[in-house]
């Protein structure tokens, strides 16, 4: 990463806990006085949408969609980071970057039926120029523990990884079974971005409490 920035990415299955992190953390931040900006793609893509049209494309020449679906995501995500980490090192002395999803995201997402594979993914990364993130935070649990978070909170569906986990037509057994696949495919994603030389915390947060997992990832930013 450029000098004035720190790029932190949190990814995870949905309803892993990633998003309860990255509130406690800017809290933390804040109350510190340290600069941070919180990145999240899904607020920032002007045209989300067009990933699921590209999924759809995909599906339509009978292919599972994912390998198009990557290419669109990791295209928006050049074109995001290019608009917002140039803005804040223009700007800012020095900034933390609490990204909300990324690369894991879609090593974990479109990787599961094995259309593409995770080096196609990193090496298509490499080439659109996005930065690597100087740390990595994978949130995981059991997939029991996220299904009741999502249904307690009645966001089961919702965003992006929220449409992917759970597909449209698809039966409440086939949906969890994709579910532990996720949750597993996430700790593969853990190994290979370690492989790749990336500092990665793996944090689980059936066991480790919110302050707990806090700490750990202020130590290491």
């Amino acid at each position: 990463m450029a000098e004035k920035v720190t790029l932190v990415v949190f990814d995870g299955p949905s309803a892993s806990g990633k998003d309860a992190l990255i509130e406690s953390l800017a809290d933390g931040l804040d109350s510190n006085r340290h600069h941070f900006f919180r990145l999240s793609e899904d607020e920032l893509d002007p045209n989300r949408n067009a990933i699921k049209e590209a999924r759809d494309i995909g599906r339509r020449h009978g292919g599972t969609g994912d390998r198009e679906m990557a290419f669109a995501i990791i295209s928006h995500r050049a074109q995001i980071y290019q608009r917002q980490l140039t803005y804040l090192t223009q700007s800012h002395s020095h900034t933390t970057v609490l990204a909300n999803r990324g690369l894991p995201a879609t090593l974990a997402y479109q990787t599961l039926r094995g259309e593409i594979t995770m080096d196609e993914i990193w090496d298509e990364h490499q080439q659109q120029g996005i930065p690597n993130p100087d740390v990595v935070v994978i949130t995981n649990c059991r997939p029991e523990t996220a299904h009741k978070r999502e249904k307690s909170r009645n966001t089961v569906g919702q965003g992006l990884s929220g449409s992917v986990t759970k597909e449209v037509g698809a039966a409440a057994k086939d949906t969890f079974r994709r579910r532990q696949d996720l949750h597993q495919n996430f700790r593969r994603v853990t190994e290979f971005l370690r492989s790749k030389s990336l500092s990665v915390i793996e944090l689980d947060t059936d066991i480790l409490t919110l302050k707990e997992e806090t700490n750990i990832v202020l130590r290491h930013i």
